[in-house]
């Protein structure tokens, strides 16, 4: 049956196809009775995959994986992490007015690299460009940290 659909798509786009000549662009799915009917009927149109299919197929490869595998994802969950209604009191000691808040690790990182840039720049006279590439930024993101933070002038380079 499937063979004599593919049959009737074939010898229905084929023919379309020839009275259309000036069809350039072809939208289709991953069907090889389509591409054959495209070759032959419009042998000079780009043929470019539709996106539903092989978004289609993905999703498809992608529950099966995840049912095959669901005991050990199972395994793998996390514990609910307990969310503090407003009943419960937080056990979070008050702010201390004196002291500064606590830096994440991530924030205490970029503060040491936005202080190794001044400190290159304003010390020991790198050029920026120089900066950028020991620092791991782009030039423009160090130019601009200068700019933001010293409020003095940045000799801006190419």
């Amino acid at each position: 049956m499937a063979q004599l659909l593919n049959q009737d798509l074939f010898f229905a786009t084929e023919p379309w196809l020839v009275a259309h000549p000036g069809i350039e662009i072809l939208s289709r799915d991953l069907s090889k009775t389509y591409r054959k009917a495209m070759n032959i009927g419009a042998p000079k149109a780009i043929q470019v995959a539709d996106r539903f299919h092989p978004l289609h197929n993905l999703a498809s490869v992608l529950e099966t994986v995840m049912q095959d595998h669901q005991a050990e994802l199972k395994a793998m969950q996390m514990p609910p992490i307990p969310v503090a209604t407003a009943a419960e009191p937080k056990n979070t000691p008050a702010p201390n007015a004196d002291s500064p808040p606590a830096l994440s690790a991530h924030c205490q990182k970029r503060q040491a690299i936005h202080h190794k840039v001044h400190q290159l720049y304003h010390e020991q006279h790198w050029s920026t460009a120089a900066i950028a590439h020991a620092v791991g930024m782009s030039l423009r993101t160090v130019q601009r940290d200068l700019l933001q933070f010293s409020g003095s002038t940045v000799k801006l380079e190419r």
